[in-house]
């Protein structure tokens, strides 16, 4: 088994590993190194911590070809965050915004995302459970699309 298949990730593909205040970004190569994005390699305790706590690792979901041009789409309409409400609504909002109560506010203006057909691709990119609103712009860039 190779160290990509023992964490659950997509080798080059890049993913956070976050427990409490202990926050990396890292993948793992084509030779089944793990590297980190800010070092070239990652020390032994930070392998034994993926390795360990395998469910820490925030893994940055696959897209696909359709998930890809929809976000970027929504880039152009000024749609850099993407989160979902707990009623189920999906939302991109122009400014960083923060979960409160059972929603998300003070991202500024927002395009609506759940009722739309063409846009259901992107619904299970996000979760009600999400601390973050997931950050459009980086994953498209994690995902090796010009943005």
């Amino acid at each position: 088994m190779r160290i990509h298949e023992i964490l659950g990730v997509e080798p080059m593909q890049v993913n956070t590993y976050r427990d409490g205040d202990k926050q990396f970004r890292f993948y793992v190569d084509w030779e089944g190194n793990p590297r980190s994005l800010s070092e070239n390699s990652l020390c032994a305790y930070e392998v034994c911590l993926l390795i360990n706590y395998p469910e820490q690792i925030i893994r940055t979901p696959k897209l696909t070809d359709e998930q890809k041009e929809l976000l970027k789409a929504l880039v152009v309409f000024e749609g850099y965050w993407l989160c979902k409400e707990e009623a189920g609504g999906v939302f991109a909002y122009r400014e960083k915004p923060t979960k409160q109560g059972k929603g998300w506010r003070g991202g500024g203006d927002y395009l609506v995302v759940t009722p739309r057909k063409n846009l259901r691709p992107l619904l299970s990119l996000v979760s009600w459970d999400d601390e973050k609103p997931f950050d459009i712009e980086q994953t498209l860039r994690d995902a090796g699309v010009e943005v």
